[in-house]
């Protein structure tokens, strides 16, 4: 028997998964209230909500090609992942923690763009477009 439920551990329920957790994102950081606290790190060896959202851009399309990589692979799986300091990882939270929230937003939404775009996935939301701030590294 054949059916179109999708199962919870499908790529296609994980993509709408991750399509409501940047639905939510974009919407939290556009409310008036938001703003003074994203670049507050809850504690001394957490990241604050622009930190984070640096490390969400950075990390989306690096986690992404490294699936095509896998998805496309004919023989054993390929070695990838990183390390907590890799360099490239902790720059994304640095620059989260340096910029202005509407160009990191901006940039998370054109990241999140792209790549649903190479699934073929619906077009994003629109208060997704504006922006949101940065901070450092755990």
């Amino acid at each position: 028997m054949t059916t179109n439920a999708i199962t919870s551990g499908s790529g296609e329920a994980q993509a709408k998964r991750l399509e409501r957790v940047y639905e939510e994102v974009a919407k939290l950081l556009q409310e008036p209230g938001v703003a003074p606290r994203l670049r507050t790190r809850p504690g001394r060896t957490e990241w604050s909500a622009m930190q984070t959202l640096g490390h969400m851009t950075e990390m989306i399309p690096y986690w992404l090609n490294h699936c095509r990589t896998l998805i496309a692979a004919a023989g054993p799986p390929p070695a990838f992942g990183r390390t907590p300091g890799s360099p490239e990882r902790l720059a994304g939270v640095v620059h989260g923690a340096s910029v202005d929230r509407t160009p990191l937003c901006a940039s998370y939404t054109r990241q999140f763009e792209r790549q649903r775009a190479r699934s073929g996935s619906s077009p994003p939301p629109t208060a997704a477009n504006e922006g949101s701030p940065p901070s450092e590294a755990r």
